[in-house]
């Protein structure tokens, strides 16, 4: 399961979220207009994010909804 996971998991450095494995600052302004993110974090604390490519919320509640480009906290 960690191994499927590697891709999606993001990390804080500088201050920025990028992608651990690829070193990319998260963006989710890009793709299609409607797209629509998930942000997961593990019980071991470790933040994973990947977008959602079909309707797989239904029940999750996306009622909290925000934007990052190029976060910097």
């Amino acid at each position: 399961m960690q191994k499927e996971r590697e891709e999606y998991e993001v990390v804080i450095e500088d201050g920025k979220f990028m992608f651990k494995k690829s070193r990319q600052i998260l963006d989710t302004s890009g793709g299609a207009r409607d797209a629509k993110w998930i942000f997961v974090l593990s019980t071991s604390k470790n933040l994973y994010v990947g977008q959602v490519i079909f309707s797989c919320l239904g029940a999750a509640n996306t009622q909290n909804s925000f934007l990052v480009h190029h976060l910097i906290m």
